[in-house]
């Protein structure tokens, strides 16, 4: 066992915490441990006869499940049938009372008929995929004390497949965000530095814009009036302009991280009532597409041969069955125990339908 008499760190830094002393580099490498690793024949025996080789006293398994942050995306699961169908009715047109037109010797004809204008759309494309991993039981006793023991160990290795799992659901439910933003018509695109801009006479652009106070409160405003706009009836915020409207309870707002921080710094803080001010993000997300440009959405849409940029994305309110996933089948199958290898295979099995619906309502909110 490497063993370091630290005597001397312990007085230093017992001077500078105190503030008898200067603060001044300490020496921590030879305090904390990093971990190696294998073990070295040379330095983990003990410290008397030099040969005992140190035991293990303690074993921590880290097995720490994780969450996606879109899992609000998901839609009920659906176990039968392949196409997930969806039906929506037109509002008719007003036609004239007869009730004020009637004439002496004439009838008016009650059966005239008026159907119903329904539409339908069907999503049908499914993407599945898989992981597997191999476990050999009775060579991995060997390195355990107990079943216990082995038994955690292995549920760690299920545990980072299921994370792994969560992580590509939160990816995928990622691009569907990313395509219907990218799908937008410039009808659902409010573009905030533009109007602020044009408005206060300034030059804030998309580096600065979210430190400024005039800004982010004239941003919010302009999100809470989008908002209760798309709770009426229109045709301007989806991009086929069909006759929507969603209610505030239907609404999903989503934010950056570093957006929500800055509105709680530079707006917030002077708030008397916040309610005034905010509007609830029920997504605060890391970025859009990916972390080294988060405001940035590039993607290639379906029957496109090119790729759309979107830069500077602020916000996007939607409607909750503009986009989404639903899960078709999650499955987890084990094979047989292998009689020649003495091992088991299990395969985890995911398939789902990511769906955006470009008549439902959504707006984009934009740095530009």
């Amino acid at each position: 066992m490497e063993i370091n008499q630290i005597y001397d760190l312990v007085n230093e830094v017992a001077k500078q915490s105190m503030g008898t002393s200067p603060v001044t580099a300490v020496d921590t490498g030879s305090l904390v441990t990093l971990g190696t690793s294998i073990l070295s024949n040379a330095n983990n025996t003990e410290n008397f006869i030099g040969t005992l080789v140190d035991r293990i006293g303690k074993t921590i398994i880290r097995n720490r499940a994780y969450t996606s942050k879109l899992r609000s995306l998901v839609y009920t699961d659906f176990e039968f049938g392949a196409i997930l169908q969806k039906i929506s009715v037109d509002m008719p047109e007003a036609v004239q009372d007869d009730s004020y037109n009637l004439e002496n010797g004439k009838s008016i004809d009650m059966y005239v008929v008026n159907k119903p204008k329904v539409k339908q759309k069907f999503f049908a494309k499914h993407s599945p995929y898989q992981f597997y991993v191999t476990i050999q039981e009775h060579t991995l006793k060997d390195a355990f004390t107990s079943a216990t023991a082995m038994g955690s160990f292995v549920d760690a290795i299920f545990t980072a497949i299921r994370n792994k799992m969560e992580i590509s659901l939160e990816n995928n439910a990622h691009m569907a965000l990313c395509n219907y933003i990218a799908a937008t018509g410039d009808n659902q695109r409010i573009k905030l530095l533009t109007e602020y801009n044009a408005l206060t006479g300034q030059t804030l652009t998309k580096d600065t814009a979210i430190s400024s106070e005039g800004f982010m409160r004239y941003a919010v405003g302009r999100i809470k009036g989008i908002a209760k706009k798309m709770e009426t009836m229109s045709t301007i915020y989806n991009k086929e302009g069909e006759e929507r409207h969603t209610p505030y309870s239907m609404q999903y707002y989503a934010t950056l991280v570093d957006v929500q921080t800055a509105m709680e710094v530079n707006v917030l803080y002077s708030a008397f009532n916040e309610g005034y001010l905010t509007k609830v993000a029920n997504l605060e997300l890391p970025y859009w597409q990916g972390a080294s440009d988060p405001m940035k959405v590039s993607v290639q849409l379906e029957g496109s041969d090119t790729a759309t940029e979107i830069d500077g994305v602020f916000g996007f309110i939607f409607d909750r069955q503009a986009l989404g996933l639903f899960k078709k089948e999650e499955a987890v199958i084990p094979t047989p125990m292998n009689a020649r290898g003495r091992y088991i295979n299990t395969f985890f099995h995911e398939e789902e339908t990511y769906i955006n619906d470009m008549s439902e309502n959504g707006v984009v909110f934009l740095l530009q």
